[in-house]
C-alpha cells in the first residue's frame, strides 16, 4: 500500500512538472515567506507507526530570484501499530530551494536539507534522530504576494536508517522583496534618430533630415518640408 501511494504521488508530481514546462514564476530577491501547510507522512513498515496527517509551517528567505532557504516545522500525531499507544512526532529541518523560470506565476522548484525528528510516545522515552531530505514542488502565484504550493519530500533518518515520505499542500505568503526593474529598449520606428516617445512626426521617410522633435526640415518656412519642396528658398510670406 505504501509503495502504491508513493508511486501515485510521484507520478502526479512528474505530470505537474510536464505541464509547467514552458512557464515561470514571480519570485523576488530579499523576500521573506511564511507557508502554513497540511499533508501526510508515510512511515517505513519496520517503524511500526501508522501513516497520519502532517501539519506544519515554513519560514523562508529568498537570496535572489532563484535561490532561497526555508526553516520548516512539521507535527505528526501517530500511533504504534504494535499497540504501544500514541506517539507525537516533531520534525524540524533547514532546506535550500532552487526555483526555475523566474518571471511569471507557475514555479517548479527543487529542494534539499538537513534536520532532525523527535518521537515522543505516551509510553516510554522519547527518541531523537538526525535526518536529510530532498524533493520537489510547485508554487502558483494567485497574486504577487500569495502562492498556492504543493511539495513532496523523501525523508531519511540516520540513527536507524528509515525512508519516509512527506507530502504537503499549503499557501505561501510573501513579504518585502526587491522589485525587479526591467529596462526597456527605446524604439525608433521610422529610423530618423528620434525615439518614438519624443517623435511628433512619426513615419518620416527613411533618410530625411529631421529636427529634434522628429519632423522634417522646412528651411524657407513655406509649409512644405524640404524633401518635398520643388522650389526651395521661396521668400517668406
Amino acid at each position: 500500500m505504501k509503495r502504491y501511494t508513493l508511486f501515485v504521488i510521484t507520478t502526479m508530481l512528474v505530470f505537474v512538472f510536464c505541464l509547467a514546462g514552458g512557464v515561470s514564476a514571480q519570485v523576488n530577491a530579499e523576500t521573506f515567506t511564511v507557508s502554513p501547510m497540511i499533508g501526510g507522512y508515510l512511515f517505513e513498515g519496520n517503524q511500526d507507526l501508522e501513516d497520519k496527517p502532517a501539519y506544519g509551517v515554513g519560514v523562508g528567505y529568498s537570496f535572489d530570484a532563484n535561490w532561497g532557504t526555508e526553516a520548516v516545522f512539521n507535527y505528526i500525531d501517530t500511533k504504534s501499530e504494535a499497540g504501544g499507544g500514541d506517539v507525537s512526532a516533531y520534525l524540524c529541518r533547514l532546506d535550500g530551494l532552487y526555483h526555475f523560470n523566474v518571471g511569471e506565476r507557475f514555479v517548479p522548484y527543487v529542494a534539499a536539507g538537513i534536520g532532525g525528528i523527535t518521537f515522543d510516545p505516551d509510553r516510554g522515552d522519547s527518541d531523537n534522530d538526525a535526518l536529510v531530505n530532498y524533493g520537489a514542488g510547485v508554487k502558483y502565484f494567485i497574486t504577487d504576494s500569495i502562492a498556492l504550493r504543493g511539495d513532496v519530500r523523501h525523508v531519511m533518518s540516520f540513527d536507524s536508517t528509515h525512508h519516509n515520505l512527506l507530502y504537503t499542500v499549503g499557501v505561501t505568503f510573501c513579504f518585502g522583496g526587491a522589485k525587479e526593474i526591467v529596462a526597456r529598449e527605446p524604439r525608433d520606428s521610422d529610423g530618423d534618430g528620434v525615439y518614438d516617445d519624443m517623435d511628433t512626426c512619426p513615419g518620416t521617410p527613411k533618410g530625411v533630415t529631421v529636427d529634434s522633435s522628429g519632423c522634417p526640415l522646412d528651411s524657407d518656412g513655406d509649409g512644405v518640408y524640404d524633401y518635398l519642396d520643388k522650389c526651395p528658398g521661396t521668400p517668406k510670406g
